[in-house]
C-alpha cells in the first residue's frame, strides 16, 4: 500500500538529515573575493626628511580562500539530531496510524461481505425449501386439496428470493472489488473464513495514536531544549589565504599574498526574553497535546463499552433469531 511504501522515504530523509546535521560540523572551505574603488584613503601628512610615506590606492583587490571550523556549539548539533531522530519516530508511528485505519476498512469490508455470504447461504436454502413447498402445493391444487392462491403465495416469494439473490451477489461483487483495490491485489472467488475470535476477560486501549501524542510531547520537549541551548556561547576557529592590492600592510600599493588565523566567540547574553517565551510556547502546545490524549483515551474507551454493549445484545438476538429460523423452517415444511 502506498502509505507502508512511505516509511522508506521517511527513512532515508532521516539519514540525510543526521548527515546534514554532522556536517555542520565539519570544516568550512569557501572562496571570497571583491574588486572596490573609493573615494578616499587614509593619508599621513607628516612630512620627514629623505622619508616618502606612500599613500594606499583607491582601487583596492582581494581574492582570498577561507576556512572555518566550529569548535564548540553548545550541544546543539546532538540536540539537533535527537530532535530528529524523535522526528523520524513520529513520522513512522503517523504511517502506521494510517495502516491502522486501513486495516480496520479493511476488516469492515470483510465483515460485510461474510455476513452478506452468510445471508445469501441462507436465502439459498429457504429457496430450496420454498421450491419444495411449491411442487407439494402444486400437486394438491392439482388434487383440489389447495387453492390455487397458495400457490401463487409461494411463486411470489420465490420471486422476492430470487430478487434478493441477485442484489446480494451484486453486492458481494463490490465487496470483492474494494478488497481488491484496498490489498492491491484480486480476491475475487476466493472464501471468506470466519475467523476464530476469543473473547478476552478485558479490553485494553491499544492504538497506535497513543503512540502519537507521546512522540509528539517528546518532539516539542527536545525543541525546547533546542531552544535553551541556542543561547549558549559558540566557539570557531578561522582561517584565511590571500592575495589582494594591497594585501595586510596597507602602505605597500603591490599585489601580496596573506594569510590569518584566529578564534571567533559569539555569545547571545540577551535576547529580549525571545527564547524564554518561545519554550513558554512550546510548553502550552505540550500540555494541550496531554489534553488531546485524554480526551481521545476517553472516547474510545466509551467506544469500547458501546461495542461491549452491542456485542452482548447480539449474542442474544442470535439465539433468538436461531429459534426464530427453526420456526419458520416447520412452518414451511
Amino acid at each position: 500500500h502506498p502509505a507502508g511504501m512511505k516509511k522508506s522515504d521517511i527513512e532515508q530523509i532521516n539519514n540525510l538529515q543526521m548527515k546534514l546535521i554532522s556536517a555542520s560540523l565539519q570544516p568550512q572551505l569557501g572562496l571570497k573575493g571583491s574588486a572596490t574603488y573609493q573615494s578616499d584613503v587614509v593619508q599621513l601628512d607628516v612630512n620627514l626628511p629623505n622619508v616618502e610615506i606612500p599613500s594606499p590606492s583607491k582601487d583596492q583587490y582581494k581574492i582570498a580562500l577561507e576556512i572555518n571550523q566550529v569548535l564548540y556549539d553548545g550541544g546543539l548539533s546532538k540536540y539537533r539530531k535527537h530532535l530528529e531522530d524523535v522526528q523520524y519516530q513520529l513520522n513512522d508511528q503517523q504511517i502506521d496510524v494510517e495502516l491502522y485505519q486501513l486495516r480496520n476498512q479493511v476488516e469492515d469490508t470483510y465483515f460485510k461481505g461474510l455476513i452478506f455470504l452468510e445471508n445469501r447461504l441462507i436465502i439459498k436454502q429457504t429457496r430450496e425449501v420454498v421450491n419444495d413447498r411449491i411442487i407439494a402445493v402444486q400437486s394438491a391444487v392439482e388434487n383440489g386439496t389447495l387453492m390455487s392462491s397458495d400457490l401463487q403465495e409461494l411463486k411470489v416469494e420465490m420471486i422476492e428470493l430470487e430478487m434478493t439473490i441477485n442484489q446480494l451477489n451484486s453486492t458481494l461483487n463490490a465487496v470483492y472489488q474494494i478488497l481488491s483495490l484496498l490489498m492491491g491485489e484480486s480476491v475475487h472467488g476466493r472464501d471468506f473464513q470466519l475467523p476464530v475470535i476469543v473473547q478476552p476477560d478485558s479490553i485494553s486501549l491499544n492504538r497506535p495514536e497513543i503512540e502519537v501524542f507521546e512522540l509528539t510531547q517528546q518532539q516539542l520537549t527536545a525543541a525546547s531544549d533546542i531552544k535553551k541551548v541556542e543561547t549558549r556561547p559558540n566557539v570557531i576557529a578561522f582561517g584565511q589565504l590571500g592575495y589582494g592590492k594591497p594585501g595586510l600592510n596597507m602602505l605597500n600599493n603591490e599585489f601580496d599574498t596573506y594569510y590569518l588565523v584566529g578564534l571567533s566567540l559569539s555569545w547571545k547574553l540577551w535576547d529580549g526574553q525571545q527564547s524564554q517565551k518561545e519554550r513558554q510556547i512550546l510548553q502550552i502546545r505540550a500540555n494541550m497535546i496531554e489534553k488531546n490524549e485524554e480526551a481521545f483515551r476517553q472516547q474510545q474507551q466509551l467506544r469500547i463499552a458501546t461495542i461491549q454493549a452491542e456485542v452482548d445484545k447480539l449474542e442474544k438476538e442470535i439465539v433468538r433469531k436461531e429459534e426464530i429460523v427453526r420456526l419458520h423452517e416447520k412452518m414451511l415444511t
